[in-house]
């Protein structure tokens, strides 16, 4: 393993300026949606490739609006890109922090396992010889 033995700690003031950072996070994003899984699964998705796909056609909306429907706001087009490439970037960054996060937990309840497989196998002997006497 590539890490020693993790000794921290979060005081009850973290934790709380934590859960607080996130609060505020939830609050900058108010447009943020639950999505049920038949909803998931009728949208269209959006990956890497088809960012650079999206970014070529609004460059192409941009230059020729006389072409697309009255209707088609690309104003609002432009607003969607921008967000979905903002949001790329954030999520990257939380699902970085979410792998250390998981194993950080990983590793340290691994070492809180140890150390309770410890202690019960110096109960358990304790035990044992107390029974034998």
């Amino acid at each position: 393993m590539a890490y020693q033995n993790i000794t921290g700690s979060l005081t009850p003031a973290d934790i709380q300026e934590i859960k607080a950072a996130f609060a505020t996070i939830q609050a900058k994003m108010p447009f943020l949606v639950t999505l049920s899984v038949e909803e998931r699964r009728k949208l269209f998705k959006m990956g890497d490739k088809s960012l650079a796909f999206v970014n070529t056609s609004l460059t192409a909306a941009q230059s020729n609006r006389d072409i697309l429907p009255a209707s088609f706001d690309v104003d609002e087009f432009v607003r969607d890109y921008q967000l979905a490439a903002t949001l790329t970037e954030l999520l990257i960054k939380l699902q970085q922090l979410t792998e250390q996060l998981d194993d950080t937990l990983m590793a340290v309840g691994s070492e809180a396992m140890g150390s309770s497989l410890t202690v019960y196998d110096y109960v358990m002997t304790e035990f044992v010889a107390d029974d034998s006497l």
